[in-house]
């Protein structure tokens, strides 16, 4: 989390409105879109700049295929690193998907497709099928 913060948080406290080729926070002025020895050589939207949204899923969510094609699955979140939040991960390319929200000391998850498994801990919960299941992180810890 402290790296996304860092590097992409960095390209947007320096303006960015789309993430960059390269990030350099030492480079200033005009140096900052310079590359490959063009003045303005380098790309401010460039296609690696969606790194963050994988890496929040796979890491801080913790969403993982068991089975190919997401036919099952498994979420791990870091709760403790993620705060507050709300996310929803696509399944497939049918509009399955799983959703998760953390707030106040809850999580709530829900998922469109079977298969999924929550890891908290030691506990392993089936993850509902088209309802929500709304947990205490006191029943969770």
């Amino acid at each position: 989390m402290d790296t996304i913060k860092a590097y992409w948080g960095g390209m947007l406290d320096n303006g960015a409105t789309t993430f960059w080729e390269y990030f350099d926070p030492k480079e200033k002025g005009a140096a900052r879109y310079a590359m490959y020895g063009d003045k303005y050589g380098k790309s401010l939207c460039h296609a690696w700049g969606a790194s963050p949204i994988y890496l929040i899923g796979r890491y801080l969510v913790g969403l993982r295929p068991t089975q190919a094609g997401y036919k099952t699955f498994e979420i791990e979140p870091q709760l403790s690193l993620l705060g507050d939040f709300n996310a929803k991960f696509p399944l497939s390319e049918k509009g399955d998907y799983v959703s998760l929200e953390s707030k106040n000391k809850y999580l709530l998850i829900q998922a469109t497709k079977k298969g999924g498994t929550l890891l908290v801990q030691d506990k392993q919960i089936t993850i509902p099928t088209d309802h929500q299941l709304k947990l205490s992180f006191n029943d969770l810890y």
